[in-house]
C-alpha cells in the first residue's frame, strides 16, 4: 500500500517516535521519497496513489502543483473552503565523508532520533517542508478532526524560485476557498504574518583559458562549515567561496591560475564548502601552501563563534588531468567578483531593529565554462522599494567585473494583518490549547504565501510550523515535542472555522515582528 512505510530503518524508528504515530509515519514516509528541487515526480506519484487509496479527490495542475481534497465534516458544509499548504520539494546538503555515494535524485534520507530530535545522517533531513506534509496528511486521514472543506496544496520546486506557486492558475483551486494555512514555518509556538519577497541573481562574467608550463595543479578545499538558510544572514556564518578567495587572495604573489571552483548546495543556503583547483608555479608551491594555512588559522579565530567546529582545509596536490586554466586575468578578475558580491544585511527595519529589511546571499558558481563563470544569489527584501537600491548595486558589481546581470523569479513580500479574522483566531486558538500566548512575528525567508494572495487577494492568510533548526544544512532537525503541538495548533483552527470569520470591530495592536527563517 502507497500509505505503508517501505524501509525497516523508518519502520524501527517509528517504534522509538511518541504519538501523534500518524505524524511521526508520514514525516518518515516523506524521508523516503527522494525528492529534490527539479526531481518531485515521485511524490506527486505517491501522493497521488494514496489519494486514490482514501478515495479523495486529486489533480495535478500545468506546472506539477497537485492537490488533494476532502469534503466538510457534518456541520461545516457552508463554511469557506480551507487550503492547507506546503511544498514537494528539499534543499539537498550531504556530507560526502558520511554519504559518498548519496544521489538526491534516487537515494533517501537516512532519518535518526537524537536527543528528541529528529534529524538525519550525512545529509539534509527535509522537514523544510516534509513535516508540512506530514501535517496536512495526517488531518486528512484523520476521523476525529472536524474541518470545512479542505484541500492540500502541495506546490513544486518552492526552494528554486517558487515556480509552483508563481505559475499557479487561481482556477485550479475550489471557489470557495477562503483561508490559507501555510505549513512551511520553523519556529513552534509562533504565528508568522509577513515575509519578504526575493530575486533570483545571476552574474555572468566573460573569462579567457590559457595553457600554463611547469605549474603543479593543486586542489585547495574549506568544507565542515556550519552554513543557514540564506534567510537567516544575520547570523553572519561563514561562506565557503568568500573564505576560499580571501585566502587566495593573499597568496596572489605565488603566480597561480584558476582552474576550477565548484561548492555549495542551493541558491537559499549559506555554502559550507568550497573546492578551488588552481595551478601554482612548481617553484613557488611551498610559498603557495604555507600563505594558504596560515591565512586559515587567522580565519578560524575570527570566527570562533560563528564556526565552534572550526574550518576544515585540505591542500592536495592532483596527479589527475585538470582543465586548462584561465589567464593569470581571469583569475584575478574571478577572485575580485566573490570579493564584490554581497553575503550579508544590507538593511535593518528601522521599526523593528531586530529584523533584517534586505539582504542578498550569492552562494553558488553555476557555470565555469571555457569562456564563462557565473555565479548565482538570492536577494531578499520586505519592503519593494528597496529593489532600487538592490538592482542598482549589483549592476555596479556587473559594470565594474565586465559581466551580465539577470534578476529574475520575483517573488513578492508579505504583508502582515495582524487583525485579519484567520490570524485573530489562530493566536486565540493557541491562548486556549496552550494557556500562553504565541510569539506573532514576520520572517525575512520567502514563504509562498505573498504569491498566494496576490493572485487570490479576497484570502487570508498565515504560516505556522514546529521548531526546525539549522534547515538545508546536514545539521537540519525537527523538534519532536512540537510536532504534536503543530498538529494540536492546525486541528483546533480547522474546528473553529465553521462559518465565514468576521473581522475585529476594533482594530488590535500592531504586530511586533521579530527575524525567523522559512
Amino acid at each position: 500500500m502507497a500509505t505503508e512505510l517501505r524501509t525497516q530503518r523508518c519502520r524501527d524508528l517509528l517504534e522509538k517516535l511518541p504519538e501523534p504515530k500518524t505524524l511521526w509515519k508520514w514525516m518518515l514516509w516523506c524521508t523516503e521519497i527522494p525528492r529534490p528541487s527539479g526531481s518531485t515526480q515521485l511524490l506527486r506519484d505517491e501522493l497521488k496513489k494514496v489519494a486514490a487509496e482514501w478515495h479523495l479527490e486529486y489533480s495535478v495542475d500545468a506546472v506539477n502543483n497537485i492537490k488533494i481534497v476532502k469534503k466538510a465534516t457534518e456541520g461545516y458544509e457552508d463554511a469557506p473552503t480551507v487550503c492547507l499548504q506546503a511544498h514537494q520539494d528539499i534543499v539537498f546538503a550531504w556530507d560526502k565523508s558520511i554519504r559518498p555515494e548519496y544521489n538526491p535524485e534516487t537515494d533517501p534520507v537516512w532519518p535518526a532520533l537524537k536527543n528528541g530530535w529528529l534529524v538525519a545522517e550525512g545529509t539534509s533531513l527535509g522537514a523544510d517542508d516534509g513535516i508540512g506534509i506530514a501535517t496536512a496528511m495526517t488531518i486528512l486521514q484523520s476521523n476525529t478532526i472536524p474541518h470545512p472543506k479542505i484541500e492540500f496544496l502541495c506546490t513544486d520546486d518552492e526552494e528554486v524560485g517558487t515556480t509552483g506557486a508563481q505559475g499557479l492558475d487561481p482556477s485550479f483551486l475550489c471557489p470557495k476557498t477562503k483561508y490559507f494555512i501555510n505549513l512551511d514555518s520553523e519556529d513552534k509556538n509562533a504565528l508568522c504574518l509577513g515575509c519578504a519577497g526575493g530575486g533570483d541573481v545571476v552574474i555572468e562574467m566573460p573569462i579567457t583559458r590559457e595553457a600554463i608550463h611547469g605549474a603543479v595543479p593543486v586542489l585547495v578545499r574549506i568544507s565542515g562549515l556550519k552554513g543557514a538558510h540564506s534567510s537567516d544572514i544575520q547570523l553572519y556564518r561563514a561562506n565557503a567561496f568568500k573564505l576560499v578567495t580571501r585566502m587566495l587572495l593573499v597568496a596572489w604573489g605565488t603566480g597561480f591560475v584558476f582552474s576550477n571552483l565548484t561548492g555549495g548546495s542551493a541558491f537559499n543556503a549559506i555554502p559550507t564548502d568550497a573546492a578551488a583547483t588552481v595551478l601554482v608555479p612548481a617553484s613557488r608551491l611551498t610559498d603557495f601552501k604555507n600563505l594558504i594555512q596560515d591565512e586559515a588559522k587567522i580565519i578560524e579565530t575570527e570566527y570562533k563563534v560563528e564556526e565552534p567546529a572550526g574550518i576544515h582545509l585540505e591542500i592536495n596536490e592532483l596527479t589527475e588531468p585538470v582543465p586548462m586554466p584561465v589567464s593569470r586575468q581571469s583569475t584575478r578578475d574571478i577572485l575580485n567578483l566573490w570579493k564584490l558580491v554581497p553575503c550579508n544585511p544590507f538593511r535593518m527595519c528601522p521599526d523593528m531593529p531586530d529584523t533584517v529589511e534586505s539582504s542578498m546571499a550569492t552562494t553558488l558558481v553555476t557555470e565555469f565554462s571555457p569562456a564563462k563563470f557565473t555565479v548565482r544569489g538570492l536577494a531578499r527584501t520586505c519592503r519593494s522599494s528597496q529593489w532600487t537600491e538592490i538592482e542598482q548595486l549589483c549592476q555596479a558589481i556587473a559594470d565594474f567585473s565586465r559581466s551580465t546581470l539577470t534578476i529574475s523569479g520575483k517573488f513578492p513580500e508579505w504583508l502582515p494583518k495582524r487583525d485579519a479574522p484567520l490570524a485573530r483566531l489562530a493566536e486565540s486558538s493557541h491562548q486556549d490549547l496552550f494557556t500562553k500566548p504565541c510569539r506573532v512575528y514576520a520572517t525575512h525567508g520567502g514563504l509562498e504565501c505573498g504569491i498566494m494572495l496576490q493572485k487570490l487577494p479576497h484570502c487570508q492568510a498565515i504560516s505556522i510550523g514546529p521548531q526546525v533548526t539549522d534547515p538545508h544544512t546536514i545539521h537540519e532537525a525537527c523538534e519532536v515535542a512540537s510536532g504534536d503541538e503543530l498538529l494540536q495548533w492546525a486541528a483546533a483552527i480547522l474546528k473553529a472555522i465553521d462559518h465565514e470569520l468576521q473581522p475585529p470591530a476594533v482594530e488590535g495592536t500592531p504586530i511586533t515582528c521579530t527575524t525567523s527563517s522559512s
